[in-house]
């Protein structure tokens, strides 16, 4: 504990002598007090000094207090300097000045005093006169009589005066030079403690929103609230994502009471923030803090017991969705499985969804597979990339899928399209895809390039109607034929610009041209100067004739280009033909009850079926037009058909 701390120190002053001893790093010299900065150890051995100074009655006139100060508490800046001017002088502090200075009140680390008139009273020697004989005064003698008279304040004795009474920290030198100066009478505080200045413990913040669950409505970006959303039921996170900052702890300052004794603050709390990583997630340090960072696209995990975090691939969730659990979810993990229902009017939009009980809302998928372990009802399914199977019943639903298969045990007025639907019973449903297995098919409206049925009956005497896709080879027709007609128009001008280089090559002129010019080229010539001069100005002449020459060259290169491109289109298109005509095909097993099969051409450049409405497209597949050309229509036996291409349709 240093002298200032501890006052009892002064005990071992080594200057505790009567007569002011200074130490080597005081220098009193003519023109004033010095501090030999290089020869001071210590502010505490400054403190011992000054200490010693007051407490013989001493005061430090002229004094730097700012200087003083900051030697006292180590609290300045001296570097560069090899001492510093303190003083002008260490002289006597006058007793009978000593009682003008009170004690300051003291109340919650602040000093308080009362400036107000002074008198200093001293003796002064009084003559004394008696009455002569003739009525004359005559000198008696003197005497010691108190006098009054009007007294002020020193700030230098005013600094020793303090010092005495404990205040030694915290004086405001200006204020008290002001107040001294002005003669006021007031009280004011003239000190005030410095309460240590508290650090703060090391903590966490939050770099993403993500981090907390949110049932309130989701705010969309044009400002307008859905309703049917929350705003973050299910925390998503990509990789890369930030999480958590650790702030580290950062250390207060200490503080001096009015003796200058120093208060320290209370020493703040730490933590390790690698205690706080889970699966998924690691400890990364940027611009010199540390960070708690998601290594992988997963859902947010919190054990409430260990505050660890972790990401996860696959998110389950055993509540249901509903208005009052979830809300409609937009989910953008690998994953998602649903044990509690989907209610109607609920969406969910995700990756690989798999639900175990009923769903009455919509599932969309963005790849992966979509799994209903129970029944889809009143509901849809949407798969972008993937399959879609229900393992239950779809009742009056929509299942589409742009690329994959959907699979139903049961399927009773729906609308299914996908690339190939397999279905072990179907009852007026309409199915549009380009494979089609149905095991028992009930007044059902099917489409497709290969359709196999097992067993067709009808429902409530509704008919089944089969439409096989058949391709528009007339749009592949016209394409070939403009193709081959830019053909011809390309023949037509390479035959002209031949004809006209024949012209230019007939030339006498320009053959003699020519054959010089060959041969100089092969250096069989050799031009003396006078012939250079002549050739060259034959060559500027035959110039615009030998530019158009190449020039038709050219054109007739780029145009034989442009018909081997046009033949290698026409030749695309015939394969696109053949293609489109492939693998068409039905298979009707046993028709158990009115039962029609048609040709439905599939217009090229118009939108495809898939694309329209659902209640479109069930009008579409049903409606049967007066005359319309059919290939079977019959209330039992079966059908085998397989298509060809008309006569004159192939190459």
């Amino acid at each position: 504990m240093s002298a200032m701390e501890n006052p009892a120190a002064n005990a071992l002053n080594p200057y505790a002598a009567d007569e002011l001893v200074l130490p080597g790093f005081v220098r009193q010299r003519e023109d004033g007090v010095f501090v030999d900065l290089g020869a001071l150890s210590s502010a505490e051995e400054f403190f011992r000094v000054v200490e010693r100074i007051f407490s013989l009655g001493k005061v430090l006139r002229g004094l730097d207090y700012r200087r003083f100060h900051a030697l006292l508490y180590n609290e300045g800046d001296f570097s560069g300097l090899l001492e510093i001017r303190l003083a002008d002088a260490i002289d006597d502090f006058a007793a009978e000045r000593q009682p003008l200075y009170r004690s300051p009140k003291i109340v919650g680390g602040e000093a308080e005093y009362l400036f107000e008139p002074l008198v200093l009273e001293k003796m002064v020697e009084v003559p004394i006169y008696t009455p002569g004989e003739n009525g004359e005064s005559v000198y008696a003698g003197s005497e010691l009589q108190a006098v009054s008279e009007p007294a002020t304040l020193d700030f230098d004795e005013f600094v020793a005066a303090l010092w005495k009474t404990g205040v030694r920290y915290g004086l405001d030198a200006e204020l008290v030079r002001k107040l001294i100066a002005s003669g006021a009478c007031e009280r004011c505080v003239i000190a005030r403690a410095r309460t240590p200045t508290e650090g703060s413990d090391a903590s966490i913040e939050e770099q993403t929103a993500a981090l907390h669950r949110s049932d309130a409505p989701m705010r969309l970006a044009d400002g307008r609230v859905d309703l049917a959303c929350f705003a973050n039921r299910f925390p998503q996170i990509h990789k890369g994502t930030l999480l958590l900052k650790k702030i580290p702890r950062a250390l207060g300052q200490a503080g001096r009471d009015l003796s200058g004794r120093l208060l320290e603050p209370r020493l703040p709390e730490d933590f390790d923030l690698a205690k706080l990583a889970g699966e998924g997630t690691a400890i990364e340090r940027y611009n010199e803090f540390e960070y708690l960072v998601a290594v992988i696209d997963g859902f947010l995990n919190i054990d409430n017991s260990t505050n660890q975090i972790s990401i996860t691939k696959k998110i389950i969730n055993r509540e249901g969705v509903s208005s009052r659990t979830t809300g409609s979810l937009n989910l953008e993990g690998d994953e998602y499985e649903e044990f509690g229902e989907v209610h109607e009017s609920m969406s969910v939009t995700g990756q690989s969804l798999t639900f175990h009980a009923d769903v009455f809302g919509k599932v969309m998928s963005r790849g992966g597979r979509i799994l209903l372990e129970s029944n889809l009802v009143g509901g849809l399914a949407l798969n972008r990339n993937g399959d879609i199977e229900v393992r239950g019943l779809a009742s009056s639903a929509f299942l589409n899928t742009a690329a994959g298969t959907v699979r139903i045990a049961r399927a009773e007025n729906s609308v299914i399209v996908a690339e190939r639907i397999e279905i072990e019973w179907a009852c007026q449903c309409v199915l549009l895809a380009d494979q089609v297995e149905v095991l028992t098919a009930e007044a059902c409206a099917i489409a497709g390039k290969q359709v196999h049925v097992t067993t067709l009956r009808e429902h409530r005497s509704e008919e089944n109607v089969v439409s096989m896709l058949l391709p528009d080879l007339s749009g592949f027709e016209r394409q070939q034929g403009e193709e081959q007609q830019q053909i011809v128009e390309c023949q037509e001008m390479i035959a002209k610009l031949r004809q006209g280089m024949a012209v230019l090559t007939g030339q006498a002129e320009l053959q003699q041209y020519l054959a010089m010019a060959g041969k100089l080229q092969r250096r069989e010539v050799v031009l003396n100067p006078q012939q250079q001069a002549q050739w060259q100005q034959f060559s500027a002449r035959m110039k615009p004739t030998v530019t158009r020459l190449a020039q038709a060259r050219e054109d007739i290169g780029l145009l034989e280009q442009e018909i081997n491109e046009l033949r290698q289109r026409i030749a695309a298109l015939e394969g696109e033909k053949a293609q489109a005509s492939e693998g068409i095909a039905c298979q009707l097993d046993d028709i158990q009850g009115e039962t029609v099969v048609r040709p439905l051409l599939v217009e090229r450049g118009k939108p495809p079926l898939g694309s329209l409405h659902p209640k479109d497209l069930r009008a579409r597949l049903r409606s049967r037009q007066a005359g319309e050309a059919l290939l079977f229509s019959e209330r039992s036996g079966s059908f085998s058909w397989v298509y060809a291409l008309p006569e004159g349709a192939e190459s």
